[in-house]
């Protein structure tokens, strides 16, 4: 379970907040001088790969470092995450010359090697597939929101494609969005985040042109999860200040800085 959210106002603002149940991914906030993100560690299973790829699964994660870099923002404002794309089984994770994994995407756009036309490319280019098997993820299809320091938008999701969103803002819960779930329906809207989608843009169009991280923050507040996958970071980034506002636990009485 997560939210995501980019707002190009007076300010772009990009905020997340990060669900997750209590000891089901290897996860850790990493901070240096280029970089603001929640780092991950699958574990792989590996009788859950695909054959040929069974001996030595790490070798197919590609990452600039011990974790992956799945959601946060970098020094040059490229902002990016993943999401589960809950209900979602197409783009099973492959090992080939016509695919690449979401994952190393999103790792290399938030650790500077590559920019949106970069996974532009790869997608018109390349089958984008997801996470391969069990790793320690109830449902490891994923789908992603970016965005880069010129306001451009990119929603990115295996199996269904990408679409540059030319609107002033975007919301991402956890059901795919270029292709809707065949059961997206009001008595599942609680399944998919779609209570908590609805909410993020009401609060974010009420706001209009002078949407702040104030603003940014209260959203998040207000699409918070408290039980079945608690909120275990939430983040907010300006790009004026070039500036990250975070909590962890959904404590947002009390909001520390992180100043690239």
């Amino acid at each position: 379970m997560c939210t995501g959210f980019v707002h190009k106002g007076k300010d772009r603002i990009c905020g997340f907040n990060m669900d997750l149940p209590e000891g089901v991914l290897d996860w850790k906030l990493l901070m240096d001088r280029d970089c603001f993100c929640v780092g991950l560690r699958p574990a792989f299973n590996p009788d859950m790969l695909p054959a040929g790829v069974k001996e030595a699964p790490e070798k197919y994660l590609p990452c600039h470092g011990e974790y992956l870099r799945i959601h946060g923002v970098n020094r040059n404002g490229s902002f990016g995450n993943q999401l589960n794309a809950l209900g979602f089984t197409r783009a099973r994770f492959a090992f080939d010359e016509d695919s690449v994994p979401l994952y190393s995407l999103v790792d290399c756009f938030l650790a500077g090697k590559s920019g949106l036309d970069d996974i532009i490319e790869t997608a018109k280019k390349k089958r984008i597939v997801n996470m391969p098997g069990n790793v320690g993820m109830p449902d490891p299809a994923m789908h992603s929101l970016l965005s880069d320091r010129e306001g451009r938008i990119l929603l990115l999701e295996p199996g269904n494609g990408y679409a540059e969103i030319r609107e002033h803002f975007a919301v991402m819960s956890n059901f795919p969005m270029l292709i809707l779930p065949g059961d997206l329906i009001p008595e599942k809207y609680g399944y998919y985040g779609v209570d908590r989608y609805e909410t993020a843009v009401n609060m974010i169009e009420n706001a209009g042109e002078d949407f702040s991280t104030t603003d940014a923050l209260a959203v998040l507040n207000a699409v918070k999860q408290i039980r079945y996958a608690p909120t275990q970071i939430s983040f907010v980034y300006s790009q004026n200040e070039n500036r990250v506002y975070y909590t962890l636990k959904c404590d947002f009485e009390h909001i520390s800085i992180y100043q690239f």
